[in-house]
């Protein structure tokens, strides 16, 4: 029960945040501040929905069968990872402050991230 009410949180945050997004993209002119972070953080929440959608799917078709609240729990994990690294990615090249060599550090520093949450997580089952 516990992952059916995460899985409808994040969709339903997710959803907001997809229509938020579409709203400021068409309708607004993002040039001050407060635009500008509510997009990036509209942006944040429909990856994170996206994200641990797509690595719902991978884990029902990897295991024939629908994964446990640990599995669901450690999918949002990543994803917020991964939305925040992308997101991260997005707003240093929209302000040409990133380079190949700087791309290549961040995306290191996420591999290392989650590979540190992951055995956060498996230290603490133990």
């Amino acid at each position: 029960m516990k992952s059916r009410a995460t899985l409808f949180t994040v969709f339903s945050l997710s959803l907001f945040a997809l229509a938020t997004l579409i709203t400021i993209v068409l309708n607004t002119s993002p040039n001050n501040p407060p635009e500008i972070f509510a997009f990036f953080i509209s942006l944040v929440v429909a990856l994170v929905g996206i994200f641990t959608f797509g690595l719902y799917g991978y884990g029902i078709m990897k295991t024939h069968s629908t994964p446990g609240w640990i599995e669901v729990a450690g999918y949002l994990k990543q994803a917020i990872i991964l939305s925040i690294g992308v997101t991260i990615i997005l707003a240093l090249r929209s302000y040409k402050l990133i380079n190949g060599q700087s791309l290549a550090i961040l995306i290191v520093g996420l591999i290392i991230g989650s590979l540190l949450v992951k055995k956060v997580r498996a230290g603490s089952t133990t």
